[in-house]
């Protein structure tokens, strides 16, 4: 199978960066993000100028919740050749580095990179959820019911952004559809924390100048 393939190449082949590459999507894709961040560095020390290696990088680092690495990772993208990315997959950097300012608090620069990755690839359930998150703290209700709901047309049992509708309908006032996206919320997962917290506060149950949390997620390679 790829996994034993993979593995000897990379012991006979280990000066090669298209094969130690090779070996850390394979662990990446398996789940393995520090064995596959410890192949993507092996791969650099061949030849550091990889864009698609440092991308990578940086979604393992997003993954891990390291985003102040992955934003230098990042940086480094766009400050070099783009050797490996191009028109046709230049939408993974895109929303990713997007999902990463609105994860540090950096709205108008996420809302930018993840408007310009999802003109490009629409099915994209978390970049959706992330856009969303920055309209509201941008105070746009409009805007962030349209990604929310574009995001649940993309996954219709996205807890996250059920809880998110709810929070955005009651920030405008909308009682109504806030219970019901809250209902929806809660009858998918009602253990999550976010949702837990969002249900406290809008059923007037929480602490004085408590607001509800806005939740953002990013799955593992491979998934939504």
């Amino acid at each position: 199978g790829p996994a034993q393939l993979f593995e000897t190449d990379a012991l006979h082949w280990f000066r090669s960066v298209k094969v130690v590459h090779s070996k850390a999507s394979e662990l990446q894709a398996r789940g393995d993000l520090p064995g596959a961040l410890d192949y993507y560095l092996r791969s650099l020390e061949i030849f550091d100028d990889q864009a698609i290696t440092d991308y990578c990088i940086a979604r393992i680092y997003i993954n891990l919740g390291r985003y102040q690495e992955a934003l230098a990772r990042f940086d480094k993208i766009l400050n070099g050749h783009g050797i490996g990315l191009h028109d046709g997959n230049d939408f993974l950097w895109m929303t990713d580095l997007g999902y990463v300012s609105v994860q540090l608090g950096v709205n108008d620069q996420g809302i930018h990179y993840l408007t310009e990755g999802l003109k490009r690839m629409p099915y994209n359930c978390y970049a959706w959820n992330a856009l969303g998150v920055a309209e509201v703290r941008r105070q746009r209700l409009e805007a962030a019911v349209e990604a929310f709901n574009q995001g649940l047309q993309c996954d219709p049992e996205s807890v996250s952004m059920w809880s998110n509708l709810a929070i955005t309908y009651a920030y405008g006032n909308a009682g109504q559809q806030a219970s019901e996206a809250l209902q929806r919320a809660v009858a998918l997962d009602p253990a999550r924390p976010a949702v837990v917290a969002t249900a406290r506060v809008l059923q007037g149950q929480g602490l004085p100048g408590e607001q509800p949390p806005l939740d953002l997620y990013i799955p593992l390679p491979g998934r939504r």
